[in-house]
């Protein structure tokens, strides 16, 4: 509504006005520059709150200094709010949670419908009697916040917005976020849609700062400050700008009216493939995207037609089969169809058909040779850095070979996120005593011993191609988590959830078991 009455223009008329209270929707940087360029003697108030919790429970004034996006600041008088995970923990500035309401602003519940009340209306596990505002409930907002550095609270959108893309799970406020960032952004909204094979794929719309920006310098840069601060599954598969939201008669936007993806795709100018390389590309991209073939331009990104690693790998597998030796790092580079066909015409490698062979490598060897190893080309004296490397020697070493295509680009991805490798899972246990610790550290030898997977190490750097160094014997690392505060538990699962995971993918077993230095708690992160 704010927005309608600044692009009418006549606000400035309004010489009455003392005070403009918001509430409703998420206000934008933009309306509160508008407001004070048009009303600058008038103040400007966020106000949030939903109807469950007497309407508005949070206020923050606009003449503050802006940041990234406008705060709903702190909670009014009589009422608390609390930002929780999913297990009912508070947690830290910084971290995304469901906002909790409680205060005398409370509603009872909604009228005939107990098992809606029972599930948004819960008990307040902070309550504590003698204090006098203390609510003894809890009424879940669905709302994800976080708290700034001031202490304010920021919204970032709703938990019913959260997808799930190739397994993972995403919550859209967080992306709408960082997409709203941009200095070229006004305000975004990320939606998940599926495409013609059935597949998620993640769409960002941006309402640029000025109508007349040059759309394609702007996605772009968009688009590299994304996969600077995101995980390759979090980045939009494709941006569409617009220069004004479509509206809804409430004033809110309208997702029916906003341009497809396929309309954003038409309106790119179409250069036809050029030569029997890029014609023959254009058409196992068709196949593996199920799009038609004479919408592929030249031109076209892979992955803004709906493209992500996991089609990559079937690309790979079907130029394969007509022919063509590719790496998945020069598919993730490749910018278009040219740029993807010239890496292909480019490739002299030849293609190698081959029976695997037998089993050769004798078990208590001493010294090792090449012809050990048949389905990888080595030196004997790059043979002797390899082995250096792996602990135990040569006895320790049970077979040496290259990467599959889908394990380069699981790698590639890697490099570019080590602390945040997207592909290393993390589970947490809380264990009674120590006798069950050792339980699980004895059952987790046991499956790196019986699973060569887990003994394998990935030799990369500086080497020109990649190689698994599967070991007879790896030793699950132990690492003491040392921890400070009163609630280790909570600390602990922050950390599982939110901390830096990355992986020595050089060094066996490619698993790691963390504790606490409580032992009655214990966690591990395995991969």
């Amino acid at each position: 509504m704010l927005g309608v009455m600044l692009a009418h223009g006549d606000l400035r008329r309004c010489q009455s006005l003392k005070q403009v209270f918001c509430s409703g929707e998420a206000l934008q940087i933009s309306h509160v520059e508008q407001f004070r360029h048009q009303l600058p003697e008038v103040g400007l108030h966020n106000l949030y709150g939903p109807t469950e919790a007497a309407i508005d429970v949070s206020y923050w004034d606009c003449s503050q200094p802006l940041g990234s996006s406008v705060p709903i600041g702190k909670p009014i008088q009589n009422i608390q709010l609390y930002i929780l995970d999913d297990e009912l923990n508070l947690l830290p500035q910084g971290a995304c949670g469901e906002l909790h309401i409680g205060g005398d602003g409370l509603a009872r519940g909604y009228l005939n419908r107990p098992e809606l009340t029972q599930e948004r209306f819960i008990a307040n596990p902070f309550y504590q009697a003698e204090e006098a505002n203390s609510s003894e409930r809890l009424y879940k907002t669905g709302d994800l916040v976080r708290y700034k550095e001031d202490g304010n609270i920021e919204y970032m959108g709703r938990l019913d917005h959260q997808v799930k893309i190739r397994g993972f799970r995403i919550e859209l406020g967080e992306i709408e976020y960082q997409v709203a960032q941009h200095k070229q952004i006004d305000s975004a909204l990320v939606v998940a849609q599926a495409d013609k094979a059935g597949n998620q794929r993640l769409i960002a719309y941006g309402k640029t700062v000025q109508a007349d920006a040059p759309k394609e310098d702007v996605i772009t840069s968009l688009k590299a400050e994304l996969a600077a601060v995101l995980p390759e599954y979090m980045v939009p598969a494709n941006v569409i700008l617009v220069s004004e939201w479509p509206l809804t008669p409430n004033g809110k936007i309208d997702r029916r009216g906003l341009p497809s993806v396929d309309e954003s795709i038409d309106s790119t100018a179409y250069v036809a493939p050029h030569g029997e390389t890029e014609v023959m590309l254009a058409e196992v991209w068709a196949h593996v995207l199920k799009l038609d073939v004479a919408r592929i331009s030249r031109n076209a990104n892979f992955f803004e037609l709906g493209g992500h690693s996991l089609l990559i790998m079937q690309l790979i597998t079907s130029l394969k089969q007509q022919g063509y030796q590719c790496h998945a790092q020069a598919m993730f580079k490749a910018v278009n169809l040219q740029a993807m066909a010239d890496q292909l015409d480019s490739n002299t490698d030849p293609i190698c058909d081959f029976i695997v062979p037998d089993y050769v490598i004798p078990e208590n060897v001493l010294q090792l040779s090449p012809d050990m190893f048949p389905l990888v080309q080595l030196e004997q004296d790059k043979l002797d850095e390899i082995v250096a490397k792996v602990p135990g020697g040569a006895s320790n070493i049970q077979d040496i070979y290259p990467l599959a295509p889908l394990q380069e680009g699981v790698l590639f991805i890697h490099t570019i996120n080590k602390e945040h490798d997207p592909y290393v899972s993390t589970m947490a246990f809380e264990l009674a005593n120590e006798q069950l610790l050792m339980r699980l550290r004895a059952d987790l030898t046991f499956v790196i011993e019986r699973h060569d997977v887990l003994r394998t190490a990935i030799l990369w750097r500086g080497r020109a191609q990649a190689l698994q160094v599967v070991q007879r014997r790896a030793y699950l690392p132990v690492t003491r988590l040392d921890l400070s505060g009163s609630d280790i538990k909570s600390a602990f699962e922050t950390y599982v959830a939110q901390g830096a995971h990355g992986f020595e993918l050089e060094t066996a077993p490619l698993i790691e078991l963390v504790v606490t230095p409580r032992m009655s708690r214990g966690g591990f992160l395995p991969c």
